[in-house]
């Protein structure tokens, strides 16, 4: 009599359980998405898909649920329902999470004109992945009072020509935007804004020089780059929040 009891109590306990390592699981996955790994090919690792990591989470949280539901189904009707309620709610909260994971513009899936990356990685890079070519933030920096920006640019795809629009802006504290001025492809002064070659693979070193500020920066709330060459139109990327220096 005792071992049945036991066993119930076991087979009681078992849904909760898988329930809350579900939610473990779950709550892994997007701190992984959100901190770690925004984008996985921001990595140039060739195996890595992010929209495959995608596909692989609803897989597994679908599956689960099956298989919580199976195991469920010979016990009383109140425990069932409880956890039909359970994991529907569940689904509906997870494939909310990655459809909006599957929609932002890194995804190929919701194109927007203007991307914004508010936070680094867990690493702490500021790194955007836009049509093959991947956008890192090196450092700002305002020597003399005239601010620039150091990127680092990389064709995943081949060999490409890109450049930046006049439109390319450094933003003040005070509201205040400056202009593009100078364009550096490692050391050299580039005399055109268009016309940057990159070759497949190959970080370039690229720095953007603004007009000079009369203020004195130590918090930049904003740089946009206005992108050219990339899906034959301009792209814009904006990098914000960040530190001088």
């Amino acid at each position: 009599m005792n071992t049945e009891s036991s066993a119930q109590q076991k087979n009681s306990r078992l849904p909760s359980k898988l329930i809350t390592a579900m939610g473990a699981v779950l709550s892994a996955c997007w701190a992984i998405i959100t901190y770690m790994f925004p984008d996985p090919s921001t990595l140039n690792w060739g195996f890595i898909s992010w929209e495959g990591f995608i596909y692989f989470c609803a897989a597994f949280f679908l599956m689960s649920a099956f298989f919580i539901a199976f195991i469920t189904r010979k016990m009383p009707r109140l425990v069932k329902s409880t956890v039909g309620i359970i994991l529907a709610l569940s689904l509906a909260l997870s494939f909310f999470v990655l459809g909006k994971e599957y929609a932002k513009p890194s995804m190929g899936f919701a194109k927007q004109d203007i991307i914004e990356n508010n936070t680094p990685m867990f690493t702490g890079a500021r790194v955007e992945m836009i049509d093959a070519l991947r956008v890192r933030l090196v450092n700002c920096n305002i020597i003399a009072q005239t601010p620039s920006c150091t990127l680092e640019l990389t064709s995943t795809n081949g060999d490409r020509k890109i450049g930046f629009s006049s439109h390319t802006t450094f933003f003040e504290p005070n509201g205040g935007s400056l202009d593009l001025e100078k364009i550096f492809i490692g050391n050299k002064e580039s005399r055109r804004t268009y016309g940057i070659e990159l070759a497949k693979g190959l970080p370039t070193q690229v720095t953007l020089v603004f007009q000079s500020t009369q203020n004195d920066i130590d918090h930049i709330p904003s740089v946009k780059l206005v992108m050219q060459g990339l899906e034959n139109r301009n792209q814009v990327i904006k990098f914000n929040d960040l530190k001088s220096g």
